[in-house]
């Protein structure tokens, strides 16, 4: 892992704690001389004030993250295809024939002399 890897990897963190905490330290600054209820329908609303913040903000940096991982790859895949095109080693067997990989059964010429589809039940064995 390069060193420009671990700072962008080590400032995502903080800024992901950052952002997780924020919400957090603002309900607790504005409610924290109300006593801890009792009451479900209060939990629900602190549930939804969480996850209506940080839904969106986690899904935002799931995105950042996917688009990274995918340039990366991108440029990872782009190198390997260069090394390839521009390798002197060969592969050892060379297939030549059109026809090998082929999924066109007419060029086959395959003859069929019974139905295959039609459905005879079991007959006992005697």
């Amino acid at each position: 892992m390069t060193n420009k890897t671990k700072w962008f990897l080590s400032l995502s963190v903080f800024l992901t704690i950052v952002v997780i905490c924020t919400p957090i330290f603002f309900y607790v600054k504005d409610f924290h001389e109300l006593q801890r209820s009792d009451n479900p329908s209060d939990w629900a609303a602190f549930g939804d004030y969480f996850g209506g913040i940080l839904g969106p903000i986690i899904s935002l940096l799931t995105l950042i993250v996917t688009i990274i991982i995918a340039v990366n790859l991108s440029k990872i895949e782009r190198r390997n295809h260069e090394e390839a095109v521009n390798s002197s080693v060969k592969p050892l067997i060379e297939i030549e024939d059109d026809e090998f990989f082929s999924s066109d059964m007419t060029r086959m010429n395959p003859s069929i002399n019974e139905d295959f589809y039609d459905y005879s039940p079991p007959t006992k064995p005697t």
